[in-house]
């Protein structure tokens, strides 16, 4: 699937997924060379379409954080993410994963109460 022809929607939809999926895999089932191909084509889509002007999720802006941080001093057209690399990613992509737990947590309990408050 080529990340590059979707809308800006269907793009920040996969990103997140893809850092959600690195995030929730407690058993480090996850085989780098799929994220590698995933990396490939999520990395320059979502580099041409950031606007610092926009306000991300957090799991955009981990993800934008992680690969200007594994691959800033390059292009984003002439990355190319290979299965070392994608594991890096996701290894540091793993150091959000006490913020996000901890976002999760906080949703989870407003969505408590906002589901009480419906339910009186």
């Amino acid at each position: 699937m080529s990340y590059q022809t979707q809308t800006i929607n269907q793009l920040l939809t996969a990103v997140d997924k893809i850092v959600d999926d690195i995030l929730n895999d407690k058993h480090n089932s996850i085989d780098p060379y799929e994220i590698a191909l995933d990396l490939n084509e999520l990395y320059p889509a979502m580099m041409h379409h950031h606007r610092s002007t926009l306000v991300y999720t957090e799991t955009i802006k981990w993800f934008v954080a992680t690969g200007q941080k594994l691959k800033g001093e390059y292009y984003p057209s002439e990355v190319k993410w290979d299965k070392e690399a994608a594991q890096e990613f996701m290894d540091e992509i793993q150091t959000y994963l006490s913020e996000y737990d901890l976002n999760k947590a906080i949703f989870a309990l407003q969505e408590d109460r906002k589901t009480g408050t419906l339910n009186h």
